[in-house]
């Protein structure tokens, strides 16, 4: 992860909230020796300018030891999360500082008598410029949740995560139920255990007034992943709307059971409230989680 994190700070394109990383499963792969070479220059650089300029040397061992936890050999479910560069950037940041901070002493000592501060200061500017400009790219696509969803596929088109959320974000900001399905299909066809994408699906067929496929939706999502305590409230919902009151009771009891921490839903139980055996009812968003 380390020569990703160090390709968007030095060139902030590509950014995402949720990055999509290749998992290496064999230490001979080459995606290994290559991480592994560039921390290994990094510390060999670090040690060698270590009496000559120890700034340098303390602001890359801090980089690499405040981004160790997260971007080592440890086993986390997100691989690349770039906030987890906040803190160790500071130490990169102090060395790039003293670097230009070197070159300019270099450069005034090589060419004594060619003045080089506007031709620095123009490509500080120029710089200053470009990157200000990504800056603001990246910063429309946090004007909405569609947009910034959007923009995450855009970047990690094969994670079934990333349509899952820009599915509830059609569905629940732009109220484009078709955009959304189409999201949440592509979600469960890059994979078909992703429970919250079958959660999802299932209130979106419930407000369709498809029950019945919206019950197998939250059925296979509570079996996929039991833990998650979404669907069986969504399920006591659908129970509960298509008539069967005992089954949305007892649904909703197992629900307030699994959410944490265990705790009664007084909402849950006032909408079951309306339940009456055996007679549908019209559903609305609000009503799912």
């Amino acid at each position: 992860m380390i020569p990703r994190y160090l390709g968007l700070l030095f060139w902030p394109t590509g950014q995402s909230i949720d990055h999509d990383v290749r998992w290496v499963s064999s230490p001979l792969d080459p995606a290994v020796w290559l991480g592994a070479g560039l921390i290994a220059g990094l510390v060999a650089v670090a040690l060698l300018l270590r009496r000559r300029q120890p700034l340098f040397t303390f602001g890359l061992l801090f980089f690499l030891v405040a981004l160790a936890p997260t971007s080592t050999f440890l086993p986390i479910r997100d691989a690349m999360v770039e906030r987890r560069m906040y803190l160790p950037v500071l130490g990169l940041a102090g060395c790039v500082g003293l670097g230009l901070a070197l070159l300019c002493a270099w450069l005034e000592q090589v060419f004594p008598r060619r003045p080089l501060g506007s031709g620095l200061a123009v490509a500080g500017a120029l710089a200053l410029v470009v990157l200000s400009s990504l800056a603001l790219t990246r910063n429309a696509d946090y004007s909405s949740r569609l947009s910034l969803w959007a923009a995450t596929v855009r970047e990690s088109p094969r994670k079934s995560r990333v349509y899952n959320n820009l599915g509830l974000a059609y569905l629940e900001e732009a109220g484009d139920p078709h955009a959304a399905q189409e999201c949440f299909e592509q979600a469960l066809a890059r994979d078909p255990d992703n429970a919250k994408a079958h959660n999802s699906l299932c209130v979106l067929l419930a407000l369709r007034n498809e029950y019945e496929q919206a019950g197998q939706r939250c059925r296979r999502a509570t079996q996929l992943d039991p833990g998650y305590a979404d669907p069986w409230k969504n399920l006591a919902l659908v129970e509960a709307y298509t008539g069967h009151c005992a089954q949305a009771r007892a649904l909703l009891a197992e629900f307030e059971r699994r959410r944490i921490p265990p705790r009664p839903d007084p909402d849950g139980h006032q909408r079951i409230a309306r339940c009456r055996e055996g007679q549908v009812l019209q559903l609305d968003l609000s009503l799912f989680r």
